[in-house]
């Protein structure tokens, strides 16, 4: 028997003698038989000549290719990198010279935003420690039941043992917590300061748009105040304006970069926040926070609210003087809102992907509003 060699079929041990063009293998009589019958078959030296000739013609192309490239066009592709190297240096060196002042304004913000966010976990962590204390003592007091209980009968233990067992239960339930929530995320934190670092921090000049006022709503001569009147205003009707809900946009819409603003109000309930300009102006879904369309922090004399996409977020700070900033990033979609004081506090912060240009939206229930910047 002839030794079984590469040039063999491994699986029917047969010698090859036989291409097949669909597979781009060699086959042996048995292989015909069974899978290639109806397939191109050539003798190896059909098979050899035809591969032969495609190297052939593969190379002379690829040799035609490299011929075609010229050492003028890549000397002046050179010159033409080290231009835009230049200039993008000179570019980005102008611009961080332009921003000096910015990022020295930046600073003490940013040291800020540390500070508070250093006391929001201390705070956590404080709270978490006195109910660690208090279920340590509630513990104690299971275990001397549990001590009791051993003094009885079988019986007895394992039918009296169930409420405790319970209440064990409810223990590990109160101290599992997310211990990430005892730490600074100080990869986010970067993330944000680096983000701050990298923009202009406009605060943008606003005039509140007349156009979309509400029919109760007077606007002040500069447009940068509005308060609630009595009786209906001989507005114009219009698409834009806000027919349910007494509320109005700012006249520019935000589609880039860095802003923020601040507004107060005197009265007991009014609220700020932003909207894309596609929300409805009339009927339920015109109410800022109802739907994926608008984002609003409404306040009032005992509670401060956050609402988005008809979800409500109970905020547990009221704040004493009603003073708010919004700080909007629109690339990074982060959106913050502080209390104004000598200082900043955060009052509720969220992340979204923007989807369309938002607009500052402002409503005035029973109060009057101010805008500040």
């Amino acid at each position: 028997m002839e030794p079984m060699t590469e040039r063999h079929c491994l699986e029917h041990k047969r010698p090859l003698l036989f291409y097949c063009k669909k597979h781009d293998v060699c086959v042996c009589d048995s292989c015909i038989t069974e899978k290639h019958q109806s397939h191109t078959l050539l003798s190896l030296d059909q098979a050899q000549a035809t591969i032969k000739e495609d190297l052939k013609t593969d190379i002379e192309r690829l040799q035609e290719e490299i011929c075609s490239i010229k050492q003028d066009d890549l000397k002046r592709s050179e010159a033409d990198v080290k231009a835009q190297v230049i200039e993008l240096k000179r570019k980005l060196s102008k611009r961080y010279y332009d921003r000096k002042k910015q990022l020295e304004e930046d600073e003490e913000y940013i040291l800020r935003l540390i500070d508070d966010e250093g006391l929001r976990t201390l705070s956590r962590i404080k709270s978490y420690s006195e109910t660690l204390t208090r279920e340590q003592e509630r513990i104690i007091l299971i275990d001397h039941e549990a001590q009791s209980l051993e003094q009885g009968d079988s019986l007895s233990f394992i039918q009296n043992s169930k409420p405790i067992l319970s209440r064990l239960i409810e223990a590990q339930d109160v101290i599992d917590v997310d211990k990430s929530a005892f730490t600074l995320n100080l990869s986010a934190e970067s993330h944000l300061i680096q983000k701050r670092l990298n923009r202009s921090g406009k605060r943008p000049l606003m005039f509140l748009d007349p156009k979309t006022a509400n029919f109760y709503l007077i606007l002040s001569d500069d447009h940068r105040a509005v308060t609630l009147a009595e009786q209906e205003q001989s507005y114009p009707n219009n698409p834009e304006r806000f027919t349910d809900y007494y509320q109005v946009f700012s006249c520019e819409a935000i589609s880039s970069g860095s802003h923020c603003w601040d507004a107060e109000s005197d009265g007991e309930q009014w609220g700020m926040g932003i909207a894309y300009d596609s929300i409805k102006r009339e009927g339920k879904y015109s109410w800022f926070g109802e739907t994926t369309h608008s984002w609003c922090l409404y306040l009032s004399t005992d509670s401060v609210v956050f609402w988005h996409d008809n979800e409500r977020t109970d905020i547990p700070i009221i704040p004493s003087q009603s003073k708010i900033r919004v700080q909007l990033d629109y690339e990074t979609g982060i959106v913050s809102f502080h209390h104004v004081t000598d200082s900043l506090t955060l009052l509720h912060s969220f992340h979204s992907t923007f989807t369309e240009p938002v607009f500052p939206a402002f409503c005035c229930y029973s109060s009057s509003l101010k805008l500040l910047n």
